[in-house]
């Protein structure tokens, strides 16, 4: 499982307030860059692997803030004036909500805390990562690149040149269609490979990693006389990025024509200022009696936030009639 956005990490602590970070579905991690949940399974976070190894190795322990369904600036700064964490995990698409929530003074003095500010999920646009390392200073900004199949790269804004450099006991190549490797530069699929437990297990059994190359199809290139790879797309076909999250646009689709009353769907992928993208859904009937709440419930049943439609557009068809029904935004 990936490390879930919206994450703060702190020093280890027994009074009341770490009691407090560490409750939710992850229940603070274990010693070994690991998560304990309410049963006996062990969940590595990869981002919290690359805060451990590259930038805090001393306070190899932290405890995470629990995710709530859907990310609040308002109380994700609440939580990080309150709690006074060593390092934070967001994704572009909340440092930008988080940046419009307060004037640049109040989210200095907010996040003083913080000796290390962790983007990742998608490529931080240019001009909002060089505005957040001007209110926080370069020092204590850097992004992470990782999958859920294999551990990824740390890149600190002071580094030169492109791209992040992998991090220890993990692997990355750029291959051509046919997985041959290709020459520096040249930019083709992403592979990796790690040593360190990246799988979810028992917590009896020990941590381990797989042996075989593996891509979740982002895009890259290595660049020349380093061991630096940089991450140009990941865009991959058939799936989206929507608030940080990747989501299968396939799963949205089949889930809401598993719908009796439904006898066909498109579904559309938009861009969105606050969201980076958006599902939309263009929905045809024959019951007059099926409604966009309807299917708002049907996919809240069955989906993720980040998988259900932003937005439904039904289109009735019969065999005299043929009226369309639009419904405003969704919240994620």
């Amino acid at each position: 499982m990936e490390s879930g956005p919206g994450r703060v990490g702190s020093r280890p602590g027994s009074g009341p307030d770490a009691r407090r970070i560490a409750r939710g579905p992850a229940q603070g991690p274990r010693p070994g860059h690991a998560a304990r949940w309410p049963c006996p399974v062990c969940r590595p976070h990869v981002s919290e692997r690359a805060v451990r190894v590259r930038a805090a190795p001393a306070s190899p322990r932290r405890l995470h803030h629990p995710r709530p369904p859907r990310f609040e600036a308002e109380k994700w700064l609440e939580s990080v004036c309150g709690h006074k964490p060593d390092w934070a995990f967001l994704v572009p698409t909340q440092i930008q909500q988080v940046w419009d929530a307060r004037p640049r003074r109040e989210l200095r003095t907010a996040c003083s805390s913080l000796r290390l500010f962790l983007h990742s999920s998608a490529p931080c646009p240019p001009q909002l990562r060089h505005r957040l390392a001007a209110a926080l200073g370069p020092e204590r900004v850097a992004e992470y690149y990782g999958t859920t199949l294999y551990d990824g790269t740390f890149s600190p804004y002071t580094s030169r040149g492109a791209g992040g450099s992998p991090l220890p006991e993990t692997e990355l190549r750029i291959v051509d269609p046919s997985r041959r490797p290709v020459a520096a530069g040249t930019q083709g699929t992403i592979e990796g490979r790690s040593r360190a437990g990246l799988i979810s297990h028992r917590t009896d059994q020990p941590c381990t990693g797989r042996s075989e190359w593996q891509s979740v199809g982002d895009l890259g290139k290595r660049i020349k006389d380093t061991d630096h790879v940089e991450v140009t797309d990941v865009a991959v076909p058939g799936r989206a990025i929507v608030a940080g999250v990747k989501v299968a646009v396939a799963e949205t689709h089949d889930t809401l024509s598993a719908h009796p009353a439904v006898r066909g769907c498109e579904i559309r992928v938009s861009p969105h200022d606050r969201f980076g993208s958006v599902l939309s859904a263009v929905v045809h009937t024959e019951d007059p009696a099926l409604t966009t709440s309807v299917l708002r419930t049907w996919c809240a049943q069955r989906l993720t936030p980040p998988q259900r439609p932003h937005a439904i557009e039904l289109r009735r068809t019969a065999a005299h009639d043929h009226t369309t029904l639009r419904e405003g935004h969704a919240r994620l």
